[in-house]
């Protein structure tokens, strides 16, 4: 694949691949470093992409497990008791909710391959449920109870923890 190709092809999903990236990360700086090494292995594996179906699926899982390995990289560089001792109200209400972010994150990467997907297809780029099907080359039934199975794992999860 050439450089024009390459262009051509991917970048138009670079804003797509970006609310994605930030649903999951909620940081925009993470996001557009995500996105940016999600193009470094585009480009490095530029030769194989013919080989897949639905290359733009094969791109949002790529995209998807930079954005874990981030989280996962992040969770490591923990606040010590010292410096939460000084930190206000709110920004204990922010890190809260940054832990419930990352919890719910948690949850969805723990849901199968398939489901996972659709519900981010759905709900962070807004796609209807024929585009799901059509994009991953599934029946809209299929698409149907995909994302209904996620949400209720997702609800029961949630149940448990709160």
């Amino acid at each position: 694949m050439r450089k024009s190709e390459f262009l051509n092809a991917f970048l138009p999903k670079k804003n797509q691949w970006y609310r994605y990236a930030i649903w999951l990360l909620k940081d925009s700086w993470e996001a557009e470093e995500a996105v940016q090494d999600l193009y470094m292995k585009l480009w490095d594996r530029r030769a194989d992409l013919n080989s897949y179906e639905k290359v733009e699926a094969y791109a949002l899982s790529i995209l998807k497990n930079l954005c874990i390995d981030r989280i996962r990289k992040s969770k490591m560089q923990m606040v010590s008791l010292d410096q939460m001792a000084e930190v206000g109200n709110s920004e204990i209400d922010q890190l809260e909710l940054s832990d419930t972010n990352e919890l719910l994150v948690e949850i969805i990467s723990q849901l199968p391959e398939q489901q996972r997907l659709i519900l981010q297809l759905r709900n962070v780029e807004g796609f209807t449920i024929e585009k799901i099907a059509e994009t991953l080359d599934l029946k809209k039934n299929t698409v149907e109870v995909s994302l209904s199975r996620a949400r209720r794992k997702i609800r029961k999860q949630l149940e448990k923890m709160f």
